[in-house]
């Protein structure tokens, strides 16, 4: 296979993805509904959407200006978080965690490091972001 054959399988990958995930969530739309009650929904969107920015900056190729939309979309969702995890408790380590990252990517005061640096951090924070809404228990509880 040619690298031409890989990156328009990982386009069309990339556009068909989200159109099965909404099928998928529109078929299944009274569990997930009931679901999304039980925990804070805001939360788990904001962090999958900057945890998608990031995988997709993975991708070579992008232009620079995606990379500055992942800088404030990350550092906004992580500044929200930490913000969020401050008010649940002050002295928790999620605060810190989630403040070095809305520091690292800041779009303000630009951290400048190589593209092969950037691939790791962006998919080592991603990944982590993800497993923060399994590892914070920040779940809502009826009442």
């Amino acid at each position: 296979m040619s690298e031409l054959d890989i990156n328009s399988i990982l386009a069309g990958i990339t556009f068909i993805a989200p159109l099965i995930l909404l099928g998928i969530a529109y078929l299944f739309r009274e569990k997930l509904i009931n679901f999304m009650r039980r925990f804070d929904f805001q939360k788990i969107i904001l962090t999958l959407v900057a945890a998608a920015f990031l995988f997709f900056a993975l991708n070579n190729g992008l232009p620079y200006g995606y990379f500055t939309l992942t800088r404030f979309v990350v550092c906004a969702v992580t500044a929200y978080l930490a913000f969020l995890a401050y008010t649940k408790n002050k002295h928790s380590l999620w605060v810190w965690i989630f403040g070095f990252i809305a520091t690292l990517f800041n779009p303000i005061i630009l951290i400048e490091l190589k593209r092969s640096q950037w691939t790791w951090i962006d998919l080592i924070t991603g990944i982590f972001l993800i497993l923060s809404l399994f590892l914070s228990r920040n779940r809502t509880r009826k009442e």
